[in-house]
């Protein structure tokens, strides 16, 4: 299924226009050209110049040169109200569920017992310490070590003869 369209309500050119506005915030504001263009594959979409030209024109970014010719550097300037994206709203299932039958209330009582949904758990049946039953498995057996041992810190360890 193919992600939602958070701007399916504008025209091509402004929707991807906005599509490069929300790229540029989600990377702090400022970047360069070539690397909003390719995070964003531009070379995918034809109308990616055309957008960029738009933003450009409009003053909603601005264009700083850096080092070389070739490096531009883009700045967030804002974000029009027009070009914000919608809230995509998701409808909940409806959940249909039959009423139940009066043969299926009087029963109820019957399945519940039957299948153990009829009353909680007695205390006296769970295991363990502050109850009546001992629990099922035996007791653990006290650890006692059966070697004591040293480390020598003053001098380092030989790896490469383990059996010393």
């Amino acid at each position: 299924m193919p992600p939602k369209d958070l701007f399916i309500h504008l025209p091509p050119v402004e929707r991807q226009a906005a599509k490069i506005l929300d790229r540029l915030y989600h990377l702090g504001g400022e970047c360069s050209k070539r690397h909003l263009a390719r995070s964003m594959s531009a070379h995918k979409k034809p109308l990616w110049p055309f957008a960029f030209d738009f933003l450009v024109q409009r003053g909603h970014v601005r264009l700083t040169d850096m080092h070389s010719r070739r490096h531009v550097l883009v700045t967030l300037m804002r974000i029009p109200q027009r070009l914000e994206p919608r809230p995509i709203i998701i409808k909940s299932k409806i959940k249909r569920r039959r009423p139940q039958t009066e043969w299926f209330k009087q029963n109820l009582p019957k399945f519940r017992q039957r299948d153990g949904y009829d009353d909680g758990p007695d205390l006296d049946a769970l295991p363990g310490p502050g109850h009546n039953n001992p629990p099922p498995w035996p007791a653990p057996e006290p650890f006692e070590p059966t070697r004591e041992l040293t480390i020598n810190l003053a001098e380092p360890p030989n790896w490469r003869n383990r059996r010393s």
